[in-house]
């Protein structure tokens, strides 16, 4: 049964939510860290227990804190493990050194591949590994250029973790190519157009060889740098975009067996190259489905195979469609939105005909007058073969099933 973990900035807590089997869960229970003000956290199997435990970073003094699960549920009190002189903001686990433990990577930028929000920070990263069960080793620092992002992939054929690092502020990036001891030679640095926002990882020229796509949101363009499978890119070709492109998503588009790469454009609220989310018409063709947010509506691009789409067809919303997510709620075999309405304090569900049509949406009241729920995802919580929506109110401090 799925279970929920939060951080709770404002009184220096993390709280859990365990799910029972109906899709309801218990009272959130609380772990004190201290004084620290938890930031970020994640879940995993840090001592190969067969136990999650939880690892979070806090913001403002210096250290990250772990809790240990002990089966039941409930937590050790928290390990702290101290950073230095730096601040941690935000965390992910990966088995850089393939012993079979997962360390954990923080630092200053965001982890979760392949998706990217900036967070501008002290320019340098650190890696920290566990070598037994609740033991650590001392951390190890790389320096990088400028305010900075990053995110990890393979690229000689080696099986050894490396990093891409986004230097926005020095227009270039970084990668420093991984060995088996954990260690990471100096970074090979590309330069980009101005203002590199965020990057994506694929095989775009179907050589069985890892290259780069980078957003560079100042010059409106993507650049793509293929690689030669040596740790080394070749020079960018550019393509044109919106305006101020920031993030990327990558899929097959047109059904040639290449990746095709789309882009959302900050600025003038357009997709130049439109982002697959589902497929609403059954077709087996990828389509697009947006929220609107300044417009109050969701919008569907259906895809005609050849990475071409149909204008966008609209359907009305609430005030404020802040976040959108896909499932099949009724279970029709035909995809259905649920739409998070941030200033309307409810949840929408448009159901599918298999037309690429929407129904009127049916609303669900997220909380109080002033929940305004701003995220929402679908999983089958209480399993029983139907989804269930899992919304965060950020008017309130709550997250809503």
């Amino acid at each position: 049964m799925l279970d929920i973990a939060v951080t709770n900035h404002g009184n220096n807590s993390v709280g859990v939510f365990l799910g029972y089997d109906n899709g309801t869960f218990s009272n959130q229970i609380t772990y004190l860290v201290g004084t620290a003000s938890p930031y970020a956290t994640e879940v995993s199997d840090l001592n190969s227990d067969q136990r999650m435990n939880l690892v979070g970073t806090n913001r403002g003094i210096n250290n990250i804190d772990v809790l240990f699960e002990y089966g039941n549920g409930t937590f050790t009190s928290p390990r702290m493990l101290s950073t230095g002189s730096s601040s941690s903001i935000c965390i992910a686990t990966a088995d850089l050194n393939k012993d079979n433990h997962q360390g954990r990577k923080g630092g200053f930028g965001i982890f979760k591949i392949p998706k990217f929000k900036t967070i501008f920070y002290e320019p340098y990263i650190w890696e920290e590994f566990q070598v037994e069960s609740t033991s650590f080793t001392r951390r190890k620092c790389f320096s990088i250029l400028g305010f900075s992002k990053f995110q990890t992939s393979v690229f000689p054929p080696d099986n050894h973790l490396d990093i891409i690092v986004i230097n926005n502020g020095t227009a270039s990036i970084g990668i420093p190519l991984g060995f088996d001891e954990v260690t990471f030679e100096s970074s090979m640095i590309y330069h980009t157009g101005f203002g590199p926002y965020s990057a994506a990882v694929g095989d775009f020229n179907n050589d069985h060889i890892l290259d780069i796509v980078i957003t560079e949101s100042q010059d409106n363009i993507v650049s793509v740098l293929v690689g030669y499978g040596n740790g080394y890119l070749g020079k960018q070709s550019a393509y044109s975009t919106g305006s101020h492109p920031y993030f990327l998503a990558l899929s097959d588009f047109n059904k040639d067996t290449r990746l095709d790469i789309v882009a959302g454009n900050y600025n003038d609220k357009t997709i130049s190259i439109l982002l697959g989310f589902g497929n609403f018409n059954n077709e087996r063709l990828m389509d697009i489905g947006v929220a609107n947010s300044g417009a109050n509506n969701v919008g569907i691009f259906l895809g005609y195979g050849n990475s071409l789409f149909t204008s966008q067809m609209v359907f009305s919303g609430d005030s404020t469609p802040y976040s959108i997510a896909v499932g099949d709620f009724n279970r029709d075999d035909i995809l259905d939105l649920v739409v998070a309405s941030y200033a309307s304090n409810n949840i929408g569900v448009f159901l599918g005909y298999g037309k690429g049509s929407l129904l009127r949406q049916k609303t669900f009241v997220t909380g109080g007058s002033n929940s305004q729920s701003i995220s929402i995802a679908v999983a089958d919580f209480s399993n029983d073969n139907f989804l269930d929506i899992v919304m965060t109110n950020y008017g309130e401090n709550t997250v809503g099933v």
